[in-house]
């Protein structure tokens, strides 16, 4: 039957690292791709192929899928893990900033999974993609969120697509985990432009963030087993949750037009603190 290949991205990060040693303790090898020089402790692994590349450049992914298909002709899997953490209230965003989200959580996903496709349908390969339990919810100056919510619906048309093939597409909507993300995430939230409209929002915002932030026990072992699992079971789950804090919960629940008035006048109310 020959080797199992499983092509990671974000393998520099605390779940792509994590997983990308455990599917080598299960036997695969792996495309392991991120912007960021890989941590030595899997560089190490002879089944291990570090990808250094933007993802966001679809003339590089090209390059990088060219290197795979020089070691083997079809793939196990792939696994979208890469993203980008930014907050903005939308209406006074540049576009430059808006751009670099989009392209980062969803252009890329995008465009190494249409480049892999052909491996990935020779292997009858399945893709699992990273998402967040912020999803679901739209919350103001939750621009995460938002794009996590494109990258969604980007999933569940892919999920339908490629269903029809035989194929399965596979989300996990995760929660805060302790992982570098956290740290890159506070300090996102500790820039605020104070000619905003929202800069009182956006402390506010910040508080109640870095809060959960500093709360947050969830250890990455646990998301990348969930990832792991997602990959190699008979019969995966459509949707995985791991660890999403009952807020998110909650809020997801709520029919869509009373879940924003309850929003709505929920933050008005707190204008005297932002």
């Amino acid at each position: 039957m020959g080797n199992k290949y499983i092509f990671l991205t974000g393998a520099a990060g605390g779940f792509g690292k994590i997983a990308a040693q455990l599917l080598v303790e299960k036997g695969y090898y792996v495309f392991a791709a991120d912007i960021e020089p890989l941590p030595a402790e899997i560089v190490h692994s002879e089944k291990v192929i570090p990808l250094q590349f933007d993802l966001t450049d679809a003339a590089e992914t090209e390059k990088a899928v060219a290197k795979v298909r020089k070691i083997t002709n079809r793939l196990a899997g792939l696994v979208n893990i890469a993203a980008l953490f930014d907050q903005f209230p939308l209406a006074e965003t540049e576009a430059v900033v808006f751009d670099r989200l989009i392209h980062a959580n969803l252009f890329a996903a995008q465009y190494i999974t249409a480049a892999l496709f052909p491996l990935l349908y020779e292997g009858r390969g399945r893709i699992v993609n990273l998402s967040s339990q912020s999803a679901p919810v739209p919350i103001p100056l939750m621009s995460y969120g938002f794009s996590k919510r494109i990258f969604d619906d980007w999933n569940t048309q892919l999920r339908i697509e490629l269903a029809l093939l035989g194929m399965d597409v596979i989300v996990i909507r995760a929660g805060g985990h302790k992982t570098p993300f956290l740290d890159k995430s506070a300090k996102v939230l500790n820039r605020i432009n104070e000619n905003s409209l929202y800069s009182g929002l956006m402390r506010y915002a910040r508080a109640k963030g870095l809060k959960m932030l500093a709360e947050t026990k969830n250890e990455p072992q646990d998301l990348a087993k969930v990832i792991v699992e997602a990959l190699t079971v008979r019969k995966p789950k459509k949707v995985y949750n791991v660890n999403v804090d009952m807020l998110f919960q909650l809020l997801s629940w709520l029919p869509a037009g009373l879940r924003e008035r309850l929003l709505v006048r929920y933050l008005k109310k707190q204008r005297k603190v932002w």
